[in-house]
């Protein structure tokens, strides 16, 4: 830094939040000395700059804090992958549904999958229906966000909560 950037004078906060009054700088970093404190620039916009007396470590220390306690709160959207082959039988297909919809009921979003393998994928039309079939019985409970696509050996769907 150039003597440009460096103010002289500076409005002085004490640690309890007093003001001290306009001090040279050389005097604030003194008396944060003498009290084991930093001298941290709180608004250098004003004229003169606002500086705090302070403990520069306690200060990250709290921002951390409030940062950890921010995440924790955050909603994370979660994926649900749910696996199938296009010549599964009635009952397991229920139980499929019925997993989907307590995921979607649950705000997580549910990718289907439906597998062909070998010489199945002469039958993807039957695959691309079942996907449709399960897309539009979830209606009530979700919104298609992709639906059935053909990639490679796979029938992809993805469905997302309705929002309410």
């Amino acid at each position: 830094m150039d003597d440009k950037q460096v103010p002289h004078l500076v409005r002085l906060i004490d640690e309890q939040g007093n003001q001290i009054g306009v001090v040279t700088l050389r005097e604030a970093r003194e008396l944060a000395a003498s009290k084991e404190l930093d001298v941290l620039i709180v608004n250098p916009l004003s004229e003169p700059p606002v500086a705090q007396l302070e403990d520069a470590g306690r200060r990250k220390y709290l921002a951390n804090k409030s940062q950890r306690k921010a995440k924790l709160k955050q909603h994370r959207i979660e994926t649900k992958v749910l696996k199938m082959r296009y010549s599964i039988s009635a009952n397991d297909y229920q139980t499929k549904l019925r997993h989907a919809s307590q995921f979607l009921k649950c705000g997580c979003t549910v990718q289907l999958l439906v597998t062909l393998r070998g010489r199945e994928i002469a039958h993807s039309k039957l695959a691309i229906d079942l996907s449709r079939r399960f897309v539009a019985e979830l209606n009530a409970v979700s919104a298609c966000e992709r639906g059935p696509i053909l990639d490679g050996k796979v029938v992809t769907s993805l469905l997302s909560p309705q929002i309410r």
